[in-house]
């Protein structure tokens, strides 16, 4: 009798401890601000040269334009990287909220490279800050500041 009643208080406190855990996870995105639209503005890229001579930390400049579609949390960024060797064109879906916001996709050329991008937008909505990875060979970290032109 004392080996059932203790193995039911075991699995009434894992249960509990499961609940606990499941309560405290934190609520889904709120979509908050809305920012939709597109965003134009520079960005600098870094290079990481894993072997060979190149130097590591050399960063260039690149125009940016961010094309946004928002529905709720959910998000669609089209990513256009201007480069002399031509431009980077990334399809990225993912989620915002609070004012922060992160996307991941491939490149709209289909050969797989892939691209990472977190950020934040002002109260306003009219400021965009973020990171990019872009992995392909070398990788290239991209840190970049927007402005919001148009809300169509």
């Amino acid at each position: 009798m004392r080996h059932r009643t203790v193995a039911v208080l075991a699995c009434t406190l894992l249960a509990l401890a499961g609940l606990g855990r499941a309560f405290a996870q934190e609520p889904p995105p709120d979509g908050t601000p809305d920012i939709h639209g597109t965003w134009m503005g520079k960005a600098h890229a870094m290079e990481f040269h894993l072997s060979g001579t190149e130097k590591n930390g050399a960063s260039e400049p690149y125009p940016i334009t961010i094309a946004v579609s928002q529905t709720g949390a959910d998000i669609v960024l089209d990513v256009t990287i201007s480069r002399d060797e031509g431009p980077l064109v990334y399809r990225l879906t993912g989620k915002i909220g609070r004012g922060r916001f992160w996307a991941q996709g491939t490149d709209a050329g289909g050969t797989g490279n892939a691209l990472v991008t977190l950020g934040a937008v002002n109260a306003k909505g009219n400021a965009m800050l973020g990171t990019e990875l872009l992995l392909f060979d070398p990788p290239l970290e991209t840190k970049f500041k927007l402005k919001k032109h148009s809300a169509s």
